[in-house]
């Protein structure tokens, strides 16, 4: 009988080592599958944050997967746009978890954890009212661009960046000239200590784990969109708490605080341009009622009486008057249109255009010195330079400052 056991261990023994071995070369192989610009090695630090995942005791990965699609797809898109590393979209779950809010520990903010610094640099608006690192839009965008500037910064190693990204050139510069002014993060690799090797063996396990957890049995229930998550946003010009939006519209206050974190006291502040405000689908009337009604002596409006409602469809667009030039092949102007982006001013995009701010101002029939977007504007130009000025709304803001640099 002792013997019959002692078979039996051995057997489950060998079957355990067995099934482990299979187990690593599935997980090597998909991995490798993955065909990532982003090394996504796998080793015994990458495994340690791998297997809890794997295990997902309590149903905690599959609740922080299930927390991450608040956010990701925006993330994902962002990726996308840019054409960088699709594991990069992973590296909130890293840093963060996907979870959107300010580290007392370090100062940090966001889904990103993006100091101020950084954040000034890639020109986040931040002031005692407004903080756009809590812009899971406007964050990624920066956050994706500081990637691209640290891995030109470190020989074009995107492990090299997400380490500066995570920790700080700095430090990463330090452990280069450690060792021989090394140019990998391979060549490092040893000196790193447990929390900085660790960025990039849990970005591998955040990797395998979003492509892979079906095939490990783990269920994620699909998010259906609410009104919480479905929504609508609108541009306002007007000092606006969300107590007050919130007793006027019936938009539950902490509905208004999840869908619009970079208002940090919860009031939406004027300026002459619109500030951007989220409201769940099905309230846009009460919204439109609640300024309809407003005190006047707590409006403001711009003087031209522009539209409160300025998104999308709701702004028309300019119809072409054409400007008194001369009919010749050479002389004559022909309408192009353009969609202001988050970023542009007057005086640049009139630039951009080779034109006059006052003659922006005339074709478009306005009076105020600064730009809304997602406005359309039309602009005249010669005819024979109209794929030149078309090709303006698919510049990036880079594109565009060097552009009105050069000039």
């Amino acid at each position: 009988m002792k013997r019959v056991l002692v078979v039996l261990v051995a057997c489950f023994l060998v079957l355990g080592i067995y099934s482990q071995t299979i187990d690593s070369v599935v997980i090597k192989n998909r991995l490798v599958a993955l065909k990532s610009s982003v090394a996504l090695n796998y080793n015994e630090e990458m495994l340690k944050y791998l297997k809890p995942l794997l295990a997902n005791e309590k149903h905690r990965t599959s609740d922080m997967i299930y927390e991450a699609q608040k956010y990701l797809p925006y993330v994902e898109k962002m990726v996308k746009e840019k054409k960088m590393p699709h594991a990069l979209s992973y590296l909130p779950f890293v840093i963060t978890g996907y979870i959107n809010e300010h580290n007392p520990d370090d100062g940090k903010v966001g889904i990103w954890n993006m100091p101020y610094a950084v954040a000034r640099k890639y020109d986040l608006l931040m002031n005692s009212y407004i903080d756009e690192r809590y812009n899971v839009v406007t964050s990624t965008e920066s956050a994706m661009d500081y990637l691209v500037d640290l891995k030109h910064e470190f020989y074009n190693d995107w492990q090299l960046a997400v380490l500066a990204y995570c920790t700080s050139p700095t430090n990463v510069l330090k452990h280069l000239y450690k060792e021989g002014n090394a140019k990998s993060y391979e060549a490092i690799y040893c000196d790193l200590d447990a929390s900085e090797r660790r960025f990039l063996s849990q970005l591998a396990a955040a990797t395998y784990i979003f492509n892979y957890y079906s095939e490990a049995d783990i269920n994620i229930s699909v998010r259906n969109l609410d009104a919480t998550y479905d929504a609508d946003t609108v541009d306002i010009f007007r000092k606006l708490t969300f107590d007050k939006i919130s007793q006027a519209t019936s938009i539950d206050r902490q509905v208004l605080r999840l869908l619009n974190p970079i208002y940090k006291l919860e009031t939406v502040p004027f300026n002459e341009a619109p500030h951007s405000l989220i409201i769940p689908k099905g309230y846009k009337a009460n919204f439109d009622s609640l300024l309809q009604n407003y005190p006047s002596s707590e409006a403001v409006r711009p003087v031209n009486d522009t539209p409160i409602i300025l998104h999308d469809s709701d702004i028309a667009k300019p119809r072409p008057a054409a400007p008194n030039t001369t009919a010749s092949a050479g002389t004559k102007k022909v309408p192009v249109y353009y969609k202001v982006k988050n970023g542009d001013n007057l005086y640049g995009i009139a630039d951009l255009f080779d034109c006059k701010a006052t003659d922006l101002k005339r074709w478009n029939k306005f009076n105020r010195n600064y730009l809304i977007a997602g406005q359309t504007l039309v602009f005249y130009v010669p005819a024979n330079q109209k794929a030149k000025y078309q090709k303006m709304n698919t510049l990036t803001a880079k594109q565009k400052k060097v552009l009105i640099y050069q000039d």
